[in-house]
């Protein structure tokens, strides 16, 4: 398989979740061809054979089963050679080449840390498991420490008298974002705003060296039914430039227990029960480190990792400013709350919650950060056919054109609370196989 992928195609790997990525001219590119090669609201994971133009075969991914299962060799061989040969009868056409000029491939085009961030690099493990294909292996992400946290811990350091607490933002992010079961193709996290039920980090300046530090902590964090959750400690030490204000050595390791989380077909399930997993961080200053973004830092929440809802902190008025959304959300909220009234509440990400006739809820995302817009429809369960219905139930395509009588679904249609709103979106469909809500949710990237 490897020597057939060398010597017959560029091997590239895509970013999908980091929206920097994904408005970027490549991103786009790719994103018009992903869209075409695989079902309607199904998500992007899986492999492309495209040409330049985007031409190719239906994508292998975790719904397609044309070509057997997606992690197979032998299916994957299979559709390495069935694309190979299809894309070597084709002409590309220049109309769908990207405009990849110098200046477009030397963007950036992932989320990429500022050279005042330090990178420090992490590993984790689940110990003494049996071999498998992902559990027994190591997983590899990268932590950012930010200027102002460095800032923050001289400051505190100045005045300390023994132990003091770390910057309440890193220690956030770490136990949110880093210190979580990640192994065997998981993606877990705790972003709810009780899951961190415990989060104390506390360090010690050197006698010796200002510079250097001793710290440790510990945490817990769970989800709302217990289902998943991590409980752990982390010791290290710690030396910074009190002048760049950066970090020039890390060292640390963690133990935790953990338990849950996992989705069949997608993941390898987790050990049953509850099981260990160590993790050691070290400092990196190399291009692989300072090129490659933390699994998690695409979300608009990752710097702050609001901070201000673990255990024993409170909220300065001053730190979190209201933010503001992406251009055509301001329109779209300004108009759609005119029809169905302001939000029921108001989430830790700004994002709004809305009651509507036809509809479990509408809730409204705004990402500033990444200037991407999500406005996500939930039904209740098999209430729409499918995604076709779903974007005529909402307006946006109605079965009788612009001019047809409203759904008598909904008391409002988007395409005339916001001219041109059916323009530039990107559509996901999503029916869970279990008990829950069937969603649509639109996603649009605002260009600068």
């Amino acid at each position: 398989m490897i020597q057939k992928l060398s010597a017959n195609f560029i091997p590239v790997i895509s970013a999908m979740t980091d929206p920097s990525f994904t408005r970027s001219v490549a991103g786009r590119w790719f994103t018009r061809a992903a869209n075409a090669h695989k079902e309607p609201g199904g998500h992007y994971q899986g492999f492309y054979i495209l040409t330049a133009d985007g031409y190719g075969p239906l994508r292998q991914g975790p719904s397609n089963a044309e070509h057997g299962d997606i992690w197979n060799p032998a299916a994957m061989i299979k559709f390495m050679d069935r694309g190979l040969a299809m894309t070597r009868e084709h002409t590309v056409v220049s109309e769908g080449v990207a405009d990849l000029t110098d200046d477009n491939l030397r963007a950036d085009y992932i989320a990429l840390p500022d050279p005042t961030t330090s990178v420090i690099r992490q590993y984790s493990r689940i110990l003494n498991i049996p071999l498998s294909d992902l559990n027994s292996s190591p997983d590899r992400d990268y932590l950012w420490v930010y200027q102002k946290e460095v800032a923050d811990i001289l400051s505190r350091a100045r005045g300390a008298k023994g132990d003091f607490a770390l910057p309440s933002s890193f220690v956030a992010r770490l136990v949110r974002f880093h210190l979580v079961d990640n192994l065997g193709g998981r993606t877990n996290r705790f972003t709810g705003v009780s899951e961190v039920k415990k989060a104390a980090f506390y360090a010690r300046v050197d006698s010796a060296d200002p510079a250097h530090f001793t710290f440790v902590g510990n945490w817990e964090c769970r989800n709302g039914n217990d289902s998943i959750g991590i409980d752990g400690k982390i010791a290290g030490d710690f030396t910074l430039d009190t002048t760049a204000r950066l970090v020039t050595r890390f060292r640390a390791s963690a133990d935790a227990t953990a338990w849950g989380g996992g989705k069949p077909g997608h993941t390898e399930m987790p050990p049953p029960g509850k099981f260990p997993i160590s993790f050691a961080f070290v400092e990196t200053k190399d291009a692989l480190g300072r090129g490659v973004p933390p699994s998690f830092a695409y979300d608009p929440a990752y710097e702050h990792a609001w901070f201000w809802t673990i255990p024993g902190e409170s909220r300065p008025s001053s730190v979190e400013p209201s933010l503001p959304m992406a251009p055509i959300l301001n329109d779209f909220v300004r108009n759609v709350e005119k029809t169905i009234g302001k939000p029921q509440h108001i989430g830790a990400q700004r994002e709004r919650y809305y009651k509507a006739k036809g509809f479990v809820r509408i809730i409204i995302k705004p990402n500033p950060n990444s200037r991407i817009g999500f406005i996500e429809f939930q039904f209740a369960r098999k209430q729409i056919k499918d995604w076709q219905q779903a974007l005529e139930v909402v307006g946006l395509y109605p079965a009788g054109g612009e001019d047809a009588p409203p759904s008598r679904h909904i008391t409002f249609r988007l395409t005339q609370v916001v001219p041109g709103f059916s323009h530039g979106w990107i559509v996901h469909w999503n029916t869970p196989s279990k008990a829950g809500n069937d969603t649509l949710i639109l996603e649009r990237v605002e260009r600068k």
